[in-house]
């Protein structure tokens, strides 16, 4: 089943100014579901295990927005969109969950070979848009969808949803990375999203706990704060506030709001105990050292100063607290951003 996102007036206002919902995007989401959709039924129906395809939807495929929306294209202005699109059937014991979905996208670079970017606009543009419009987007995008032994295809519309869901969070990405452009603000600084994510020789049952601080400290950044309260809206369109309460979204940002640094640190110190004592102090070093080896790389990238609260932590759980009221008022955010989509009426 393919639903379209349609908005009122109003609701594409508010969408905007107050809950960092882009509306622009919103046509370009369609867009993109519509062509991804068929793929998926198609993968589910055959015998495949994986797939792997390129997508490239062209600028022909987009000129029913500019003329339908012409001031979400002037807001952002989409010529061309590139696609890496996966499907893969897992197993059980790899991935254990029935059916998930994953995306990224690819910030705006100077160089068109290494991720997004801006370009002149094409002739083919009406005047009226030309006169306004001086560059406009080739956005790139990896979109992925995952199932495991369990999954049944009358589960389709529930993955399918997923994914749409999944569109909706990476396009408001590609939105704040073009105004970020325009602005000249530069890119956006990913070095918390992946400082200490990588695990080089700890046990995966100890790692999965530590990876519940580092979860939380991404979903903690400002623009993914911004993408999961447009992904939300997504399911806020299908789902009663109730029905919200129990999803992921909202138990998550729930979590974040009563984030404690100290009883995950006992939790953790509790893991490395039952798979070895010996390994406390080690394993323990290990992680706060790859946190701070990533970060610091990352700060280096982006030509940035490190922040004080980090670069003045003296070990793991000195910088766990540290990073604790930043988790909680994170947490506070989203839950307050989540709320207010059900201000805004679907219909």
């Amino acid at each position: 089943m393919f639903m379209e996102i349609i908005l009122t007036e109003n609701q594409m206002s508010l969408l905007s100014e107050d809950l960092g919902v882009a509306r622009a995007t919103i046509p370009f989401v369609n867009l993109v579901y519509s062509v991804l959709l068929p793929k998926v039924d198609k993968f589910l129906k055959g015998n495949d295990k994986k797939i792997s395809e390129d997508i490239v939807i062209q600028f022909k495929d987009i000129k029913y927005i500019y003329r339908d929306s012409v001031d979400d294209f002037l807001e952002f202005p989409v010529e061309e969109i590139r696609i890496n699109f996966t499907m893969d059937k897992l197993r059980r014991d790899r991935f254990e969950f029935k059916y998930s979905s994953g995306g990224a996208a690819e910030q705006i670079l100077f160089k068109k070979d290494d991720g997004s970017y801006l370009k002149n606009p094409s002739d083919s543009l009406p005047k009226y848009l030309l006169d306004d419009v001086n560059k406009t987007i080739v956005a790139k995008f990896d979109f992925s969808g995952y199932i495991n032994q369990d999954f049944e295809y009358d589960m389709k519309n529930e993955l399918s949803l997923d994914l749409r869901d999944t569109i909706m969070h990476e396009f408001n990405h590609v939105y704040e990375f073009y105004n970020r452009n325009l602005n000249k603000a530069g890119l956006v600084d990913t070095t918390l999203s992946y400082a200490g994510s990588t695990n080089y020789n700890v046990p995966k049952e100890i790692f999965k706990v530590w990876s519940t601080f580092l979860y939380f400290v991404y979903y903690s950044e400002p623009y993914e704060i911004r993408a999961m309260s447009q992904e939300a809206y997504s399911k806020r369109l299908r789902m009663t506030f109730d029905e919200f309460k129990e999803t992921k979204y909202w138990k998550s940002a729930k979590m974040m709001e009563n984030f404690d640094a100290n009883k995950l640190f006992d939790t953790l110190m509790e893991r490395i105990k039952q798979h070895n004592p010996e390994y406390l102090v080690p394993i323990m070093n290990r992680l706060y050292k790859w946190f701070l080896r990533d970060y610091y790389a990352g700060v280096k990238s982006f030509g940035n100063e490190p922040q004080k609260y980090i670069a003045n932590s003296k070990h793991l759980l000195d910088l766990m607290v540290r990073f604790q009221p930043r988790i909680r008022m994170a947490g506070r955010k989203l839950q307050r951003n989540y709320s207010r989509l059900y201000t805004l009426s679907p219909e």
